[in-house]
């Protein structure tokens, strides 16, 4: 298993400055990854709200420096936004911009087995009901609506 002790991971969110909890999920992933100590320093930055990525970027003192965007897919913000906002053209340090966490292969069957869980729990038939999987919009090439609708077809072609 690779070292990764004297690196830092940033997770990067977009963040919302109308709705703080929407740094709950990145913060929590941040806190449980950090509780594992496999890094010198985790943290979770947002472009939108305090605590700014770019700052933590900034202040991150170790060997490597991994920026993993919690997103659900590379589209826009991932390959164009994160990389300006946080200056990587201009920082000398070894810092890699890693896939989003959605693009992680066992994602689909985590979506499907939180989904069956729920269902469980609420004694829902999964014969009797129908699953909307809502995916955020996205600019005109419609980047974001393909990719939330292949994710909700590899969902449904699992079971």
């Amino acid at each position: 298993m690779p070292e990764f002790n004297d690196d830092v991971l940033i997770l990067v969110g977009h963040g919302a400055t109308d709705r703080p909890a929407a740094r709950d999920s990145a913060t929590f992933i941040a806190e449980t990854l950090r509780e594992r100590r496999l890094f010198k320093a985790v943290h979770a930055g947002f472009l939108k709200h305090p605590p700014f990525a770019k700052d933590l970027l900034k202040a991150a003192d170790g060997r490597r420096v991994f920026l993993v965007p919690h997103m659900a897919h590379a589209g826009f913000i991932t390959r164009t936004v994160i990389p300006r906002d946080l200056g990587l053209d201009n920082d000398t340090r070894p810092v890699y911009l890693c896939d989003p966490v959605g693009a992680h292969p066992a994602i689909p069957q985590l979506i499907r087995d939180r989904l069956e869980a729920s269902l469980r729990a609420h004694g829902i038939d999964s014969l009797t009901c129908a699953v909307i999987l809502v995916g955020h919009g996205g600019g005109p090439n419609g980047v974001s609506a393909r990719h939330t609708q292949t994710l909700a077809d590899t969902v449904a072609a699992r079971g």
